[in-house]
């Protein structure tokens, strides 16, 4: 387990938007792992997954406070959204667990 940053392009500071496919790379320890969200839905609900670039693995984003989240490896539920939604603009996020990248 470690912790790190997850936000868009090179710079985890610059936040991102809550949407399926949208680029976002974890930053630890001066390592940056290059992923994607995804975002399945179910009903009104909808869920935000991480999926490392070229890996296999979803890693579901789970509340962890105020701009943290947890990172934990679960098969997605729900169907995956096509349309770019909800499109949320959420502000860096720090990942307090994580699985070793």
């Amino acid at each position: 387990m470690g912790t790190g940053a997850a936000g868009n392009g090179n710079a985890a500071d610059a936040g991102f938007t809550l949407r399926n496919g949208e680029a976002v790379d974890f930053v630890s320890g001066g390592r940056t792992t290059h992923g994607t969200l995804l975002v399945f839905t179910e009903g009104q609900m909808f869920r935000a997954y991480w999926q490392p670039q070229g890996g296999e693995e979803k890693y579901a984003l789970a509340n962890a406070g105020p701009n943290s989240v947890r990172l934990i490896s679960t098969p997605p539920q729900g169907t995956p959204t096509t349309d770019g939604k909800p499109g949320i603009t959420t502000q860096p996020m720090q990942v307090l667990s994580c699985p070793q990248l």
